[in-house]
């Protein structure tokens, strides 16, 4: 089979963008393709804001240098949750986990850890502490407090200066199972 040298170029061409492209989708990080941004408000607190779920807010504040205080709220009545993870894993694989639901007034928080790039456990250590949370006709709120370093292999260490991964998802049951709802925002920076 004779190829045609003007042919040749686009083939050779198309086929290593093919390549570029596959390769890019087997590599470790999977990108939402967000946008975000960072506000601080008067009482200290940063809120995420982000283009992916635009009606779910991430709010948090450093404590004493020694812990972060944490509020998640979603547009469901079924569980809520945020992950921390570094810049260079897969999905969940990793992450530190915090997930939550508010049931007849009773606030349920739990602690998890990123096992795969979808599957997660909860973690032999909880870490958190301060826990509370409110739930409306529409919304779920939990917050709490977590240490910037909990010396715990299946929680995130926050580091001063260091850009991290935000996971946000929420269901619509209080069941934990799969999400209705997800985004990964690359790149934030919790402490600077």
């Amino acid at each position: 089979m004779v190829i045609n040298s003007r042919v040749k170029m686009p083939l050779n061409f198309a086929i290593l963008l093919l390549s570029l492209c596959l390769f890019s989708l087997s590599c470790g990080r999977q990108s939402d393709d967000v946008s975000a941004a960072t506000t601080v408000e008067s009482d200290g607190y940063t809120i995420l804001t982000q283009s992916k779920l635009p009606s779910m807010t991430l709010k948090w504040k450093i404590v004493d240098d020694t812990s972060i205080d944490i509020e998640v709220t979603g547009p469901t009545t079924g569980w809520v949750g945020v992950g921390f993870a570094p810049t260079t894993t897969e999905k969940m694989n990793g992450a530190n986990l915090i997930i939550g639901y508010v049931s007849n007034g009773e606030v349920t928080i739990s602690d998890r850890f990123g096992t795969g790039p979808t599957s997660q456990t909860e973690d032999t250590h909880a870490n958190i502490s301060q826990k509370s949370g409110s739930e409306t006709a529409s919304t779920t709120t939990i917050s709490f407090r977590l240490p910037l370093d909990s010396s715990d292999a299946q929680d995130f260490t926050f580091v001063q200066g260091q850009k991290i991964d935000v996971l946000m998802a929420y269901g619509t049951g209080d069941a934990i199972q799969a999400h209705s709802q997800r985004a990964r925002i690359d790149d934030v920076m919790i402490w600077d």
